[in-house]
């Protein structure tokens, strides 16, 4: 390492705040983001058991200590709202897992495991200890409606009807958006090649998962205040629902923009929803790194790519706090293929040029930086560059090269805060098994979902 570099090392190992322990010790953190009503916190991979466990304790801490009001996940609004009746004590559900086995879609493993068990076990103990009339903390899903459920029925129903059809569109599943190598090509967009009858059938099945979501939410019952907010919401997915699922059979990156900001328009709305009651709705949501962050400050914009933070300080830019988590090296949990069975996988340590590999460096094993201190920015002046930041998900590929798995970020302008855990650990089902071990020699990276 070149003295510059070590100086910049020196500089960073001054200024983080060290973690110690599942639950860490995160008041720094939380006097950063003071006032803000939008905490959107993120993970680069969809596996981690370091990252589950930290976005849970920061959550809880928010929610106890600062009177955030809601949870907004990147699920469908029918999973997440069965999980909101549970937390707010309604409904025919005995158990935070009985909730979960709904969770059965893939990747499963991200829903279903003891972390967010305990974190959903934990919001209804903590609701029901709250003054009668006070307000609740409930939980709200963002997404487009069952996407994940989505894309099993098209792949199951490709498979007998047109297998060679599948295998194209499972290849542009399980390849990445954010590989460094591929970012002049447009590797998503373009024609399913299905026949006109079987898109025409494949598209009315998609409607058809919609509806019977809807139809399950309104059997199951809603909270009260909530069914018309719900009901709109519903009726809003439907009027497009045919145009939003072509896109995703046909161009990824319209599909992802359209996805992006769909999340942005329901925030929006759970905020006026919710502020009826008197009290500004506060949230913490939460999301991958690639939507996390400021897509602006990474080279996703290159093709187009918007994200979630870059919305929300577009337009709640006093209001708004980005964080971010890294890792350098450990093991993950993911699937070779979507659908595929979860794997453990042993990751490659980061290369070299990389904030992982920077943070590596510091010998600190976890912390968190504030990126957004004058003081951070005029000292630690190279991870103001830009450099290459691993983002992965629930599925990988073993044929990409080493870089695959990484983007080019400007780390301080994607967000306000990072939290680095140098080795990490795979999340396990709730089923404590995770698969077969994949060692790292034979598998370069992962990447989203």
């Amino acid at each position: 390492m070149s003295e510059e570099g070590r100086t910049t090392v020196q500089r960073i190992r001054s200024r983080v705040f060290p973690l110690r322990g599942p639950q860490g010790n995160y008041a720094g953190l939380l006097r950063h983001i003071g006032d803000a009503r939008f905490v959107l916190i993120g993970e680069s991979t969809h596996g981690t058991q370091e990252f589950a466990e930290a976005r849970a304790a920061i959550t809880r801490l928010l929610i106890e200590q600062y009177g955030f009001s809601a949870v907004a996940v990147a699920a469908s609004v029918p999973d997440a709202y069965r999980l909101n009746r549970y937390v707010q004590g309604i409904g025919r559900d005995s158990s935070a897992r009985e909730v979960l086995d709904s969770f059965n879609h893939f990747p499963s493993w991200t829903w279903r495991n003891s972390v967010v068990e305990g974190f959903i076990e934990w919001l209804r103990e903590y609701n029901e200890s709250q003054a009668a009339g006070d307000l609740k903390t409930g939980i709200y899903g963002l997404d487009f409606y069952n996407l994940n459920r989505s894309f099993d029925a098209v792949f199951s129903y490709l498979d007998e009807a047109d297998a060679e059809a599948a295998r194209r569109l499972r290849d542009r599943y399980n390849r990445t958006t954010y590989a460094v190598e591929e970012m002049q090509e447009d590797g998503y967009a373009g024609s399913t090649g299905l026949a006109p009858g079987l898109e025409k059938e494949v598209l009315a099945r998609l409607v058809k998962i919609r509806t019977q979501a809807f139809q399950t939410l309104q059997r199951d019952g809603m909270i009260a205040g909530d069914e018309a907010f719900i009901t709109g919401q519903s009726l809003r997915a439907a009027d497009n629902a045919e145009a939003v699922y072509r896109l995703m059979l046909e161009d990824g990156v319209r599909f992802s923009n359209l996805r992006t900001r769909h999340m942005l328009h329901t925030l929006k709305a759970l905020t006026a929803h919710l502020g009826q009651s008197g009290r500004p709705a506060r949230f913490v949501v939460w999301v991958h790194n690639a939507s996390a962050g400021d897509a602006r400050a990474t080279n996703l914009a290159h093709r187009g790519e918007i994200s979630l933070g870059q919305l929300m300080r577009q337009h709640f830019p006093r209001d708004t706090v980005l964080i971010g988590q890294t890792t350098y090296a450990g093991s993950v949990s993911a699937a070779p293929v979507w659908g595929a069975p979860v794997e453990v996988i042993d990751l490659a340590p980061a290369p070299v040029g990389s904030f992982e590999g920077l943070f590596h460096s510091t010998g600190i094993p976890n912390f968190y930086l504030l990126l957004d201190t004058g003081a951070v920015q005029e000292e630690a002046a190279d991870i103001d560059n830009e450099m290459l930041e691993r983002l992965m998900g629930a599925v990988y590929n073993p044929q990409a090269g080493p870089l695959h798995y990484y983007c080019s970020a400007r780390l301080m302008d994607q967000f306000n805060i990072v939290l680095h855990f140098d080795q990490t650990s795979p999340l396990a089902s709730l089923e404590g098994d995770a698969g077969e071990r994949t060692p790292a020699a034979a598998l370069p990276g992962t990447h989203p979902g």
